[in-house]
């Protein structure tokens, strides 16, 4: 009888230790910005980008957020969603609305995917600093391709269809589009997405959205079989003059 009850403690141990990662999905915690890299394409930093979440120190971290923007040292708060709570995330709030365009969470989830697969191109290490920024470029197009292309007021207007930026990032975008299916379940397991707490409309958040790939599980193995070197110096986020600034967008 005890040998069965301790086996019974022991199988709900185990069960809870499963289901603590599902419980971290709809978490919450400081987000804090600790460098921005020195990829700079049209003036913005492109990334990868450096932050720290929790007890996760100096992680690389990718914007998936053209609209808002972020300074090196800032922290803000942010939700901690996964590919099974994507309603939860800024674009998976904004673009399900009827001022977002009213996508089905379907619709939103291929996005989310499309954008994961490109964040995994950026760290293969087998493109060099200017296919990152365009693959940078084409993670921002995605969710907001209006922004992104200058139609949103007092951003960079003379990215247009005759941009080199724009093409380049439009066959990245394609790129995405045809291979994002192969990412299998296990390698979306280890993104995190770490959404503006609160925030539901972007433009007007505190700072903005990142993806992060933790350095274990099957997106390193994947990152490892694709010949990642290793992601020395790379940083963090996006706009802003190539004089060293503080700011980020």
């Amino acid at each position: 009888m005890n040998d069965a009850i301790q086996r019974c403690w022991l199988v709900a141990a185990v069960a809870v230790l499963f289901l603590t990662p599902c419980a971290l999905a709809d978490s919450n915690t400081q987000l804090h910005m600790t460098g921005a890299g020195h990829n700079i394409m049209d003036n913005i930093y492109v990334g990868p980008y450096y932050a720290t979440a929790g007890s996760s120190e100096n992680q690389s971290v990718i914007c998936t957020d053209f609209a808002d923007e972020s300074d090196i040292g800032q922290t803000w708060r942010v939700s901690v969603n996964s590919f099974s709570s994507l309603g939860n995330t800024l674009w998976g709030s904004y673009l399900t609305s009827a001022a977002g365009g009213g996508l089905t969470l379907p619709q939103v989830t291929v996005l989310y995917k499309e954008a994961a697969w490109l964040t995994l191109q950026m760290l293969s290490g087998k493109n060099n600093t200017t296919q990152v920024g365009y693959i940078s470029y084409a993670i921002w197009y995605l969710f907001d391709p209006n922004g992104t292309t200058g139609n949103h007021a007092g951003v960079y207007q003379y990215l247009g269809a005759s941009s080199p930026i724009f093409s380049n990032l439009q066959q990245w975008v394609t790129k995405a589009q045809n291979n994002y299916q192969s990412l299998t379940s296990s390698q979306l397991g280890e993104f995190k997405i770490y959404s503006p707490l609160g925030c539901t409309v972007p433009g007007h958040c505190p700072a903005q959205e990142f993806f992060s790939v933790p350095e274990g599980g099957s997106v390193a193995m994947y990152l490892l079989l694709s010949g990642v070197p290793w992601l020395a110096a790379m940083l963090f986020r996006r706009r802003r003059p190539t004089s060293g600034p503080s700011r980020l967008t």
